[in-house]
């Protein structure tokens, strides 16, 4: 049987964010993915604010936010309202011109910073094509049982994956929500 502090369940950008946040507290991290998720081509970005690239730094990321592309200014419009009228209904400028309102990165050289970052953590170990059959609590710990019979004792599960069945079998009734007051607008970018 093997102990870790934490067990991450998902082999996304928050799974390996969440991993190197905890690794640099000293927590022994590991984290169950499926290893075709990481060779997975996307052409898509990530906004980061003024604060997300000071963690990226934090974590030893600072190459990554240094390269980021930095954003001076959102506009928005529906596309044949922008055609007809020429003009955009939702406008965000930062105050101060000199700062970034934020800065983007492509998903893609974020995983690759990511993944390479985590080869160098010690506190970090990534089991691929391994899964979580069962888990039962014990006391303070989590005693998880793997597909390959192994059996791994975890003071905390954070689960990332949405496809994870832990969640729909067994968390649904018992899930944390918390109102954060934010608005996230998600778009298709056309240029």
């Amino acid at each position: 049987m093997v102990k870790t502090d934490i067990a991450i369940i998902g082999l996304g950008i928050t799974a390996k964010l969440t991993a190197l946040a905890l690794a640099s507290e000293n927590c022994k991290v590991k984290i169950f993915g499926n290893s075709n998720s990481s060779n997975y081509y996307s052409n898509l970005v990530t906004f980061f604010s003024k604060n997300s690239i000071n963690f990226l730094k934090e974590v030893g990321l600072e190459d990554l936010a240094n390269q980021s592309i930095p954003i001076k200014e959102i506009s928005c419009s529906k596309l044949e309202q922008y055609q007809s009228e020429k003009k955009f209904q939702i406008h965000f400028k930062e105050k101060n011109s000199k700062d970034d309102m934020g800065r983007i990165i492509i998903n893609n050289s974020l995983n690759k910073s990511l993944n390479d970052q985590i080869k160098k953590n010690k506190n970090i170990f990534i089991l691929n094509d391994i899964s979580i059959t069962h888990y039962r609590y014990q006391g303070h710990n989590t005693k998880l049982i793997l597909s390959d019979g192994a059996e791994i004792i975890t003071q905390m599960l954070i689960i990332t994956d949405k496809k994870s069945n832990l969640i729909k079998e067994n968390f649904n009734d018992n899930q944390l929500k918390k109102e954060l007051n934010q608005t996230s607008i998600v778009m298709n970018v056309k240029t």
